[in-house]
């Protein structure tokens, strides 16, 4: 049978070449269709596109790593509540060593310096560490075998017939793995809006256009100062890019200020110091003090609106299959 790119066998009169591109088209629709390759066709989709594709997006602007950073601070300070979302889907597939979320583990106090490693800064603040990305091998070991035909991790080489094994390995994985079928760029779309969100819950506008002026007054002096050292060479990033990135800033830098700070103060174990984040000075946690009421009734308020966030994004919105 003639391959998937050959063009279909034309008589010696049916030269034309618009003829043979039309045939091609034809054959390939029919292969496509047929309901032989259907489950190919689903394979395709949710893996690819997904979980491979998926993965780039689902933390693109730091927005997974947020919500779960901040559902941890919350939940250390015990002013969480359950959101099935992050404590049994998320904080499964993206755990404790997962680098591109969690530096240095999940953190149990110094919710904001983890943060700030998370952004890249390093931990004298006067360097940048270099960031890795969400893989999609990381979050699914379905994706592994079946896309990456990884099988590393099965004991294959003392086995005389290894098939058995990987079929095994397979259907387990496929009966066990919670992103299978999953739309990690429509999760990640939706996730992007819960900082939007806290501000509007929490009364936070001020604060946010505080902190966004503060933003744009750090980028002008950067910018400046690029400007001394390149002799006035202009940027390349579109004026609208430039301000949602300054806002995106300001929100992630106000609300680690105003929530992450606040459940500093509740940490029950006192006996790991607190990291200032001005190079390597810390305090004694014991001289901090503990959170004002309005301050608790903050982060309570925080913890069930998050809650209230991550019940309106609905499994029908962020799965294939």
């Amino acid at each position: 049978p003639p391959r998937r790119h050959d063009p279909p066998p034309l008589s010696a009169s049916a030269s034309d070449p618009m003829l043979s591109a039309i045939s091609v088209r034809q054959r390939d629709q029919v292969l496509l269709q047929n309901p032989w390759v259907a489950g190919q066709q689903q394979l395709v989709l949710s893996f690819g596109f997904g979980i491979g594709c998926g993965s780039t997006m689902l933390d693109s602007a730091g927005q997974t790593s947020f919500a779960l950073h901040l559902q941890n601070a919350l939940r250390v300070a015990g002013a969480a509540e359950p959101v099935p979302l992050i404590d049994d889907t998320l904080m499964a597939v993206i755990g404790g060593e997962n680098k591109a979320v969690w530096f240095a583990g999940v953190p149990a106090s110094n919710f904001a310096k983890a943060w700030y490693h998370r952004l890249g800064m390093a931990s004298n603040v006067k360097t940048n560490r270099k960031l890795t990305g969400i893989e999609p091998t990381d979050l699914s070991r379905t994706y592994c075998y079946v896309a990456e035909a990884d099988f590393s991790g099965l004991p294959l080489i003392d086995d005389a017939n290894p098939l058995p094994i990987v079929l095994q390995a397979i259907t387990s994985a496929f009966a066990s793995d919670q992103l299978v079928g999953a739309n990690l760029t429509a999760l990640g779309t939706q996730l992007a809006g819960l900082p939007e969100y806290l501000v509007d819950k929490l009364r936070l506008h001020a604060r946010l256009e505080s902190a966004l002026a503060d933003v744009m007054s750090d980028e002008h002096g950067a910018a400046q100062g690029k400007k001394g050292r390149k002799k006035g060479k202009a940027s390349n990033t579109p004026a609208g890019q430039a301000d949602l990135k300054a806002r995106r800033d300001a929100l992630y830098r106000m609300l680690v200020a105003e929530l992450m700070f606040a459940c500093e103060r509740e940490v029950p174990d006192q006996s790991e110091p607190f990291h200032t984040g001005a190079g390597t000075l810390k305090v004694d946690r014991k001289d901090l003090p503990r959170c004002t009421p309005a301050e608790r009734a903050m982060i309570e308020d925080a913890g069930r609106a998050l809650k209230e966030y991550m019940e309106k994004i609905q499994t029908t919105t962020y799965r294939i299959l």
